[in-house]
């Protein structure tokens, strides 16, 4: 992605955000069966920003709701609640903390830890922030999104089947995005 210089986008603005649930999704993808994907996203979640005088003091904390799964087929969502994934009665949140905000490229990198059944590891994420602006309400908004990939057997989600037909059920990589809006806290 080619993203647009933080310290040039019109109205930065350094403060506390909190992210807006109704303005925003996370969502997910993971190849099943050798040949297709499922997709999903996370209904439940919470999250807060600080943008920092420079943009590269800026931090992240974020928390998901992992009952919250949806993948628009309820008998795989319950399986996912389970034991067998993300055993969601035993650890009911994945949750995020950044660590850096860098520049590698042309582009924004947000590193950070991700705790998934209590099992931490440092993820990165392609990060692009859109706009700072004003709100129809008045408030002050900023919306960005950010992807990235990780190994889900990384986080002790590693159930899978082997298929008749050679290979196995649900592929370890995992690719998800983030489309955020936050409101700057008053």
């Amino acid at each position: 992605m080619t993203l647009t210089a933080w310290p040039t986008l019109r109205d930065y603005t350094p403060g506390t955000w909190t992210v807006d649930q109704t303005e925003s999704e996370i969502s997910f993808s993971v190849r099943h069966t050798l040949v297709g994907r499922v997709s999903g996203k996370f209904g439940a979640f919470s999250g807060q920003l600080v943008t920092g005088e420079s943009p590269f003091d800026s931090c992240v904390t974020a928390s998901v709701g992992m009952s919250s799964v949806d993948t628009a087929n309820p008998r795989r969502d319950d399986h996912l609640r389970s034991p067998d994934f993300f055993d969601v009665d035993v650890y009911p949140t994945m949750d995020f903390r950044s660590a850096a905000v860098r520049e590698h490229g042309s582009q924004y990198v947000l590193d950070g830890q991700l705790t998934i059944k209590s099992i931490t590891r440092q993820i990165s994420l392609a990060l692009e922030v859109q706009q700072f602006r004003h709100g129809e309400d008045g408030t002050m908004r900023v919306a960005l999104s950010a992807s990235g990939a990780l190994i889900r057997s990384d986080f002790g989600v590693d159930f899978n089947l082997v298929l008749r037909v050679g290979g196995i059920l649900i592929a370890d990589r995992v690719d998800f995005r983030l489309d955020i809006e936050a409101v700057l806290n008053g």
